[in-house]
């Protein structure tokens, strides 16, 4: 029996090779959707951090104008309406001096019924009880 030589591939080639195709295809579709999902929230935590860095630049130019009593203890942002801030002051924090406050901002995202914070705290003296 003489068998003439074919070119081409099998039908078990054709199948390995597509089920390896599939599987990475998969494999980087996951990958983006990864990298997709870490893009966004990357740019919301920015998005809060520079809204904190705002709000708290507010309170530090007040402190140092010496209305440290005109500090907004909650407040939302024109620009961004899912985003919500509150402040606490705990007054007279040290012994040794008496006008240092602990400021604590947390600003708040809230989005698809998810409520998400990012806070920051620094220290100030308030320059009008001196």
């Amino acid at each position: 029996m003489i068998f003439k030589k074919t070119k081409g591939f099998t039908l078990v080639e054709v199948m390995t090779a597509v089920v390896v195709l599939g599987i990475g295809v998969g494999a980087i579709m996951q990958m983006i959707s990864t990298g997709l999902g870490s893009i966004t929230l990357t740019s919301q935590l920015t998005v809060k951090s520079n809204l904190a860095r705002l709000v708290m630049n507010d309170i530090e130019n007040l402190y140092l104008l010496k209305k440290a009593e005109d500090v907004k203890t909650s407040g939302t942002f024109d620009d961004n309406p899912d985003y919500t801030y509150s402040v606490k002051i705990t007054k007279d924090i040290d012994e040794k001096i008496k006008s240092l406050h602990r400021i604590d901002l947390v600003v708040n995202h809230r989005k698809h019924g998810e409520e998400k914070s990012f806070k920051i705290s620094t220290e100030l003296i308030d320059f009008s009880q001196n």
